[in-house]
């Protein structure tokens, strides 16, 4: 015999999130929806925006959150001294990195103080160059802070370590781990192996 039983009415959680959605929507257009409780924002567009407004010149960047992974250290109005008298094009690829990360924390910062103002909602949040990155931080100091990835070789090598395994990698679920393994391919350090042309 087939019992079939109700699921639980997930309705209001359903319009929480909604909320939530609303709310971020407001800064970015550029928003993906996984599940009830998670949100990503690309916010490249209004990065740019907020540093076309910035006069060039010696000024300070100051980041908003924890610096992965130096996990007990919050960098809150912590600020790097960058010298962009010479234009920013004149900026070597570490110091773009970080004003972008710097302008973009402080956008996370507004969303999630909104969030809990109107929704009463607290969220924590990963900030990062690509959607994989953020979302391994995001949950670095739940429930309520916000973790930057700046991926520096050190940082990378401490965030995927060669043994970890692959499943913790998000995306990759039972079914891709199980082909992997077949391959032989069960840590980072198997994956980048195989996916280096060189190594045959």
């Amino acid at each position: 015999d087939i019992v079939i039983c109700n699921g639980e009415d997930l309705t209001f959680y359903g319009e929480i999130s909604q909320q939530v959605f609303d709310v971020a929507a407001r800064w970015t257009l550029q928003i993906e929806k996984m599940g009830l409780d998670e949100i990503f924002l690309d916010l490249t567009e209004l990065v740019d925006e907020r540093l076309a407004a910035i006069e060039l010149g010696k000024a300070a960047f100051p980041a908003v959150g924890l610096l992965y992974p130096e996990r007990e250290v919050p960098i809150k109005n912590a600020s790097m001294q960058i010298d962009c008298t010479h234009g920013w094009e004149k900026l070597d690829s570490q110091d773009h990195c970080w004003v972008r990360l710097s302008l973009a924390s402080s956008i996370c910062e507004e969303i999630r103080m909104a969030i809990l103002d109107e929704v009463g909602l607290t969220s924590s949040a990963g900030i990062s160059v690509s959607k994989l990155l953020s979302k391994l931080v995001a949950s670095w100091k739940k429930p309520s802070a916000q973790t930057i990835f700046w991926p520096t070789a050190d940082r990378l090598g401490h965030l995927l370590p060669d043994n970890l395994p692959i499943q913790k990698i998000p995306g990759i679920g039972f079914s891709m781990t199980q082909r992997c393994n077949d391959l032989g391919i069960k840590t980072i350090l198997d994956l980048s192996v195989a996916s280096d042309p060189a190594s045959g």
